[in-house]
């Protein structure tokens, strides 16, 4: 017995959910192809043949089969299953609404293409239904001191941004074939190990679904893949491993304990961070997609595609072991798990380097300032020598200068 269940019950788990997802996937690709939903080779995305992008059919339809059979079996079993969890006021109705919510937002945008504006309006509207389902962060607390803050009325914005974020940052890790549903399922095994250890068993079961549904998934995603996705899934995913992670972090400083994802998905932040201020420096919308992230740098560097996305796995591995650890532990060895985290986060960006992407057009806004100055001191130079009736020698500085402005 591991948390009230034997251990057979979540090896099922994991099992349902692979078979449902792995039967559907063939039907969603059906689907993408009726529906003409296929994204086509361009420069920027990565597939060079046209690949239907309504995976994400499956890993959802995978998931809640499963978590919503098992619901209704502890439900009318009289007992015989009993699902523990560590919030008493959980609506898991509601929860399953605000996920299909998700989803839908994600299905009509693969299908319609929606502005940016209006599908984060349907993520903030899945992510308020959440919180109303009681999916909270209600409190705060620091990584190394034991006193918390609760956090009142401010627990529903603080997590419906949390959620939302975390939609947008598994959004971004889909960009190589078999890299978003590898990065969850790594994510998901830790913060199965953090559930269980705790006796949040709802989490648990959430969690090894999401397991079991995207090791289906990558039978057919995986490069070459056969199927993207998409929207759909990539936000569902996102979705539902942010409502993982908030149902395994009762009793205990809520920003320890989020570290786990958060760490995990650290890398795909500090890009979207990075590619927030290179968007603003080149004056084009933060939301317009660009091929400047950190997959395309894995790429850049010779990678490939699988080679990109294993090492990708590792790293992952690695800070969601040391996540686990920094939860796990107190006192100086969490000082220096920390340590380490921020050591390979620094590291790998840059090897990456991501930092001269947002410094590059900087860099050329100093540079053609230059070149037009110098520009400038020459024709004034010009001038005057022609006044004297002398020619004005040229400036190789402010020849170069003027080529890098050109450029």
């Amino acid at each position: 017995m591991i948390g009230g269940l034997s251990w057979y019950v979540y090896a099922l788990i994991i099992l349902v959910a692979a078979v449902i997802a792995y039967l559907c996937v063939p039907l969603s690709i059906k689907l993408s192809v009726k529906l003409k939903a296929i994204d086509q080779p361009d420069k920027r995305r990565i597939n060079a043949t046209p690949t239907p992008r309504l995976g994400g059919i499956a890993l959802f339809v995978g998931v809640a089969v499963t978590v919503g059979v098992l619901g209704l079996v502890a439900f009318f079993a009289n007992d015989a299953i009993t699902i523990k969890s560590l919030h008493s006021n959980i609506n898991y109705p509601l929860v399953f609404l605000a996920a299909l919510i998700m989803f839908t937002v994600g299905f009509l945008d693969d299908l319609f293409d929606f502005h940016a504006s209006i599908k984060f309006a349907g993520q903030v509207v899945a992510a308020c239904v959440a919180t109303a389902g009681g999916i909270l962060i209600t409190r705060f607390g620091a990584p190394f001191i034991s006193q918390t803050i609760e956090l009142g009325w401010l627990a529903y914005p603080i997590t419906i941004l949390y959620l939302v974020a975390f939609v947008n940052i598994i959004n971004l890790i889909d960009g190589l074939d078999g890299l978003a549903a590898g990065i969850v399922s790594i994510s998901a095994i830790a913060l199965v190990v953090l559930s269980l250890s705790r006796g949040a068993i709802d989490a648990a079961i959430l969690g090894l679904a999401l397991i079991g549904a995207c090791f289906a998934f990558l039978r057919f995603n995986f490069h070459p893949a056969k199927v993207f996705m998409g929207d759909c899934g990539a936000q569902f995913l996102g979705f539902a491993l942010g409502i993982v992670s908030l149902l395994s972090i009762a009793r205990s400083p809520a920003v320890v304990s989020l570290l786990v994802p958060v760490v995990i998905a650290g890398i795909p932040v500090l890009d979207t961070l990075a590619a927030i201020i290179r968007r603003i420096h080149a004056k084009k919308p933060i939301y317009k997609a660009d091929n400047e992230h950190i997959h395309h740098r894995f790429l850049d560097f010779g990678f490939g595609q699988r080679t990109s996305v294993l090492v990708m796995y590792a790293i992952s591995a690695l800070l969601a072991l040391c996540s686990c650890l920094l939860v796990g532990y107190t006192g100086p060895i969490r000082i220096v798990v920390t340590i380490i985290i921020i050591a390979i986060v620094a590291l790998l960006i840059w090897f990456l380097g991501l930092p001269k992407s947002v410094l590059r057009h900087y860099y050329y806004q100093r540079a053609s300032k230059k070149g037009e100055d110098a520009s400038e001191d020459a024709d004034d130079e010009g001038t005057v020598a022609s006044s004297s009736g002398a020619e004005a020698p040229s400036s190789p500085e402010a020849d170069t200068l003027s080529s890098e402005a050109e450029e």
